[in-house]
């Protein structure tokens, strides 16, 4: 897997029930456990700069395409959380260092990850990620 170059851009789907007015709750942040009971390997994001588009807003459609094709749930509140590949691991290197690699998928090749962290400090980086959201636009318009 690659990093993502520390200047690049993440975004991260949040669903409406995450979201207050503008604020983001962390434990959209968070690792989730499958069905067997396992921590995911990393936390789910998608690389802005995969879609070459001028704005981070430009590429919100053709993500938001992805995730319908996938089957994804994209409500009329959910949002995409931006935030800068840099400063997320340097907030999260308050408790962890983190690796953030593109994991392409077939269906899915701006697919990354936020991975290399103890399950122990989901709560801590997850804290730590949502303190850097750049800015967090509508998934549909």
């Amino acid at each position: 897997m690659i990093e993502l170059d520390l200047s690049h851009h993440i975004f991260r789907h949040v669903g409406g029930a995450s979201i207050d007015g503008d604020f983001i709750d962390p434990a959209a942040f968070r690792r989730k456990k499958k069905g067997n009971g396992q921590i995911e390997e990393g936390l789910s994001v998608n690389w802005v700069e995969y879609f070459q588009k001028l704005t981070p807003q430009e590429a919100i459609p053709p993500l938001r395409d992805i995730f319908v094709n996938k089957g994804r749930t994209v409500g009329p509140k959910s949002r995409f959380a931006l935030l800068n590949v840099g400063a997320a691991k340097n907030a999260a290197m308050k408790y962890a260092t983190v690796a953030i690699v593109l994991d392409e998928k077939d269906d899915d090749p701006s697919h990354s990850l936020v991975k290399d962290y103890d399950e122990a400090l989901n709560e801590q980086v997850a804290e730590q990620l949502a303190q850097v959201i750049i800015a967090a636009y509508p998934a549909k318009p």
